[in-house]
């Protein structure tokens, strides 16, 4: 799925490829701390 957000990220502004990856990072850190926490995974996606 990051690879495909990169891709098409590629594709429609020319570049952006580490944002998505560094961006997509971030977010599977934060949820990785929520399931840490108790949540569950449809509370964390949501």
């Amino acid at each position: 799925m990051v690879v495909i957000a990169s891709q098409m990220c590629e594709q429609e502004v020319g570049d952006g490829t580490n944002f998505v990856l560094i961006f997509a990072g971030a977010m599977l850190a934060l949820a990785e701390e929520l399931l840490r926490m108790g949540l569950s995974v449809p509370e964390v996606t949501e």
